[in-house]
C-alpha cells in the first residue's frame, strides 16, 4: 500500500515540499518581508545603505511547522535566486560562538541549488561578473565560460564588495572569489580555511599560509572570526541576504537546570544582531519552553532585542487540514493511483481525521499515515487510539533510528571526502548523549588550557576519566593535544584520547607520532579509536534524542514520543556499542609508577607513524619479536583489504604492522606493480582480476 504520509518531518534543507501556503502564512510573510528589507540598496550619494540586522521569534507547539518555514524560504528563494538560509541547531555540539555560526553559514553555501555550482560559487560568480561588466544576475553563464581567473579581476571584485562595506577582509574575500576555479585538494584546502575549520599543514601550504607554532590555532584565528563572518555575509548579501534559522532552541534547556547554554546562546545572538549587519535572524522554539525556561534567563534589554517580532504558530483550520492532505495525495503519480481522491484513504477515514481539531500539521499527516497502515483514526482530539499508538512505538523509533543512521553515514562520508573526520564538538555531543544511556554513567564538559582541545569528563560513582578528542587533521595541533595527554598521564591523571580510526593520524608531524607510540606502549588503554560503526551509532542516537526532546517524533496516535520511552528503547537495543565504550573508558587505570624489571621502550622504533591498536601483554617487552624485513606480503594483504587507499594511509598501516616503510619506498614499490591503478599522485587501487 502506498503511504504518501510516511515522511512528515521537515528537513530544513529541501526546496521541494508539499506546501499549503495558507498555513502559518503570517509568519512566513513576515520573514519574506524582512528578507526584502535586508537587501542592500543605493543611498542616493553613490554609496550603499547598509541594512540593520532584524530578529524574528517563532513560537509554536511541536509539529506546528517551524522547521517547515525554512523549507518554505528555500523553495521561494532557492533554485537560481541564491537564497542563503542557514539552519543552525544547538544540538550540533557547537560551542555557541561566532565561529560555529560562520562554519554553519559556509557549509550552507556548499549547497547546490539544482545545478553543478554551489551557492558559494554562484555568489563569487555574481561578484566577478559584475566587476567584469557582465550581468551579475547570470553568474552561471560567467562561470561556464571561464576555466581560470586573473588577479586583476579578483581585485576588482574585492573592491566592488568593499564599496558596500569597508569592514571587508580582503584576504578572506580573495580566497573566496577564487574558489569556483579550484578543484580537488586545492578546493578542499580553501574550503577548510574559508569555513574557519583548522586546515592541515598540506592545506595551509595550498592556501599559501604559514604553519603557526605548536599550541596556536591554524587557519582563521578567534580574533579574525568576526571579520571573516562580516566578509562572508557582505559577499553573500550582494545577491541575497543571509537568513539564520536557529531551530529547536528548547535543546538549550538542560535537565539539571544549568542555564549556561541558554546564556551563551543569548549572548551569541545579541552579538550577531548588534555587530553583523544585513542578517535576518529567525529563532524557533517550543512555546512553553521559551516562555518558561529560556526567556526567564534574559535581561529586559536582551528580550527587547531578540523578541523584536514575535509570531505564534496556530493549529490549521478544517479547510487547511483538508488542503494539507490533498497536497500529499496529489504527489502520488497518476499511474500509481488506484482510485480517486481521497485514496488510499476512504471518505469515512478522511472525515474522521478532518474532524480532529487542535492538531498540528505534522499530527494530521501522522494520523493519515497510521490509517493507511491499518491503524484506526481518532474521532476527537481527546479520543485517540492510545493503545495502538503505544504498541507501535518501537516500530516508530526503529524507523527514525534507521533514518538518522543513514544521515550519519552521509555526514561521515562528506567529511571523509574532504580528508577530515566528524567535527570534534559534534562528536563530543554525541559521545556524551550516548554515554548518558549507560547505567550510572554521567558526563560533563571539561575546559582545558589548550585552545584547540575538546574534552569532557566521564564519571561513574567515585571513578572518573577525562576524555580528550583528537580529531585534528593539523599535525601541530594534534601534537599539542597528544603532549597534553602525555603530561596528564605522567602526572598520574586519568585521561583518554579518542579519535576516529578512519581519520589518518597526521604523519607529517613526527613528534606526535613518537609521543603517541610512547603512550600506547606505556598506557595502552589511554588511546581509543572509534570505528565507522561506533561513530555512525553515536551520531544517530544524538540526533534521535534531540528530535524526541524537541517533540519532533510522534507515535501513531499523533502524540509526541516521551523522552523516557525513547531512552528506554535505546537502552534495551542490543546492538548499540555504548555500554562497551563506557566500560572501555572507565576501565582505564590511573597511571602508576613503572614496575621493577625490564621496562617498555620509552620511544618507538624509528619511523613509527601509528601504534598498534592491540593492547600488549604485560610481558610484551620481553617476548616481542624483531620486526619483519619483507613488507611485500603485508602490502599485498593491505591492498586486497582496503581496495582503494591513499599512499599516506598505506604507509601508516605498514608501519603499524612493524615495517619501516618511508613514503618514498612505498611509492617506489607501488610504481613497480602491474596490478595497481593510480588516481593522480596520492590514491591507488588494486585492479580487478579478469
Amino acid at each position: 500500500m502506498i503511504d504518501p504520509f510516511a515522511s512528515v518531518i521537515a528537513s530544513g534543507t529541501g526546496t521541494e515540499l508539499h506546501d499549503v501556503p495558507e498555513i502559518n502564512a503570517q509568519a512566513s510573510q513576515e520573514i519574506f518581508d524582512r528578507i526584502e528589507d535586508a537587501r542592500w540598496s543605493r543611498d542616493g550619494t553613490g554609496g550603499w545603505k547598509v541594512p540593520s540586522t532584524r530578529c524574528i521569534l517563532v513560537l509554536g507547539s511541536a509539529g506546528a511547522g517551524k522547521t517547515h518555514l525554512v523549507d518554505r524560504v528555500r523553495a521561494r528563494y532557492g533554485e537560481g535566486k541564491f537564497a542563503v538560509p542557514v539552519l543552525y541547531r544547538p544540538e550540533t555540539g557547537a560551542d555557541g560562538t561566532l565561529r560555529s555560526v560562520h562554519t554553519a553559514l559556509f557549509d550552507a553555501l556548499q549547497h547546490k541549488p539544482g545545478i553543478k555550482w554551489t551557492q558559494a560559487s554562484l555568489i563569487a560568480g555574481s561578484i566577478l561578473a559584475g566587476a567584469n561588466g557582465a550581468n551579475a544576475e547570470l553568474p552561471t553563464s560567467f562561470l561556464n565560460q571561464r576555466e581560470s581567473i586573473d588577479e586583476a579581476l579578483v581585485n576588482k571584485g574585492i573592491e566592488s564588495v568593499r564599496r558596500r562595506s569597508r569592514e571587508v577582509w580582503p584576504e578572506y574575500l580573495h580566497r573566496f572569489l577564487k574558489l569556483p576555479f579550484l578543484d580537488g585538494p586545492d578546493a578542499w584546502a580553501h574550503e577548510s580555511w574559508l569555513a574557519a575549520r583548522e586546515p592541515s599543514e598540506a592545506e595551509l601550504a595550498r592556501v599559501g599560509e604559514a604553519v603557526r607554532p605548536e599550541g596556536e590555532r591554524n587557519g582563521i584565528s578567534d580574533a579574525d572570526v568576526p571579520r571573516a563572518l562580516r566578509t562572508l555575509v557582505a559577499a553573500a548579501s550582494t545577491v541575497m541576504p543571509v537568513v539564520i534559522f536557529a531551530d529547536q532552541l528548547e535543546l538549550l534547556v538542560d535537565a539539571d537546570g544549568d542555564a549556561q547554554r541558554i546564556r551563551d546562546h543569548v549572548k551569541l545572538f545579541t552579538t550577531l544582531r548588534d555587530t553583523i549587519p544585513g542578517l535576518v535572524l529567525v529563532q524557533m522554539a517550543l512555546e512553553r519552553e521559551w516562555l518558561d525556561r529560556i526567556r526567564t534567563h534574559m535581561s529586559k534589554g536582551e528580550q527587547d532585542r531578540l523578541e523584536e517580532l514575535v509570531h505564534h504558530l496556530h493549529y490549521p483550520t478544517l479547510d487547511q487540514r483538508r488542503a494539507l492532505i490533498q497536497a500529499r495525495l496529489d504527489s502520488i503519480p497518476e499511474e500509481r493511483r488506484e482510485g480517486p481522491f481521497p485514496w488510499p484513504l476512504t471518505p469515512e477515514e478522511l472525515s474522521r481525521i478532518l474532524a480532529v481539531e487542535r492538531r498540528t500539521p505534522r499530527a494530521v499527516l501522522q494520523l493519515c499515515s497510521a490509517t493507511v497502515r491499518g491503524q484506526a483514526g481518532p474521532t476527537s482530539a481527546k479520543i485517540a487510539p492510545e493503545a495502538a499508538g503505544k504498541e507501535a512505538l518501537p516500530a516508530r523509533l526503529d524507523e527514525a533510528y534507521r533514518r538518522y543512521t543513514d544521515e550519519a553515514r552521509g555526514q561521515i562520508d562528506l567529511a571523509g571526502q574532504h580528508g577530515r573526520g566528524v567535527d570534534a564538538p559534534l562528536l563530543q555531543d554525541s559521545l556524551r548523549t550516548a554515554l548518558g544511556l549507560v547505567a550510572e554513567v554521567q558526563t560533563q564538559p571539561l575546559k582545558l588550557a589548550l585552545a584547540s582541545a575538546v574534552a569532557f569528563t566521564v564519571r561513574r560513582g567515585e571513578h572518573s576519566v577525562d576524555a580528550l578528542l583528537g580529531q585534528h587533521s593539523n599535525g601541530r595541533s594534534f601534537s599539542a593535544t597528544v603532549d597534553l595527554l602525555l603530561r596528564a598521564l605522567e602526572a598520574k591523571k586519568t585521561m583518554v584520547l579518542i579519535r576516529e580510526h578512519d581519520v589518518a593520524i597526521p604523519t607529517s608531524w613526527d613528534k606526535s607520532v613518537k609521543t603517541l607510540a610512547k603512550i600506547q606502549a606505556t598506557w595502552p588503554s589511554s588511546f581509543i579509536e572509534l570505528g565507522r560503526r561506533e561513530v555512525t551509532a553515536l551520531l544517530a542516537v544524538q540526533r534521535l534524542l534531540a528530535a524526541v526532546q524537541s517533540q519532533d517524533l510522534l507515535d501513531d496516535a499523533g502524540d509526541p514520543i516521551p523522552t523516557a520511552a525513547a531512552r528506554a528503547w535505546l537502552k534495551a537495543k542490543a546492538d548499540t556499542p555504548f555500554p562497551a565504550l563506557a566500560e572501555q573508558l572507565l576501565a582505564t587505570a590511573t597511571p602508576a609508577a613503572p614496575a621493577p624489571g625490564p621496562a617498555a621502550p620509552s620511544a618507538p622504533r624509528p619511523g613509527a607513524a601509528r601504534p598498534s591498536r592491540k593492547e600488549p601483554a604485560p610481558d610484551a617487552a620481553k617476548t616481542a619479536k624483531p620486526p619483519p624485513v619483507d613488507p611485500s606480503a603485508a602490502m599485498d594483504d593491505l591492498l586486497r583489504r582496503l581496495r582503494v587507499v591513499s599512499i599516506d594511509r598505506l604507509a601508516s598501516r605498514l608501519i603499524e604492522a612493524g615495517f619501516e616503510a618511508p613514503r618514498s619506498e612505498v611509492v617506489r614499490v607501488l610504481r613497480g606493480r602491474s596490478d595497481v591503478r593510480w588516481f593522480g599522485e596520492t590514491i591507488v587501487a588494486v585492479k580487478e582480476s579478469p
